[in-house]
């Protein structure tokens, strides 16, 4: 749970960042929706949402908590995925050769999804 509420963090800031900078250009639309962020770790949804038993979580930087702030603000949002769903698997876990194929298969044809 640990690596994933840190990875979220970071992510977090990156977007962030990225949101004003565009914001500063005046060059788009202001968002004003959270920026959804897609985990497929519930415990670090849980965590970042303070849903969970800090004296289990209490040896994680307070450094990695700027998402919490930024979830309370509606900044972002965590959004569940489960694993079989996510995408970016095919990159980090070692998967069968049917699911490695629906992965790349999907992650070739995600700019449709967004739209």
């Amino acid at each position: 749970m640990e690596a994933e509420y840190i990875a979220v963090s970071d992510c977090t800031r990156e977007l962030t960042w990225m949101k004003e900078f565009i914001e500063r250009l005046n060059i788009g639309q202001v968002l004003s929706k959270p920026i959804s962020i897609m985990c497929d770790s519930q415990a670090a949804i849980a965590h970042a949402n303070n849903c969970i038993d800090k004296s289990r979580t209490k040896h994680i930087a307070i450094r990695y908590h700027f998402v919490r702030d930024k979830v309370d603000d509606g900044v972002v949002e965590l959004v569940y995925v489960p694993s079989s769903e996510n995408i970016a698997d095919v990159l980090t876990k070692p998967l069968s050769r049917r699911q490695h194929q629906a992965h790349v298969e999907r992650m070739l044809d995600f700019h449709r999804m967004a739209e």
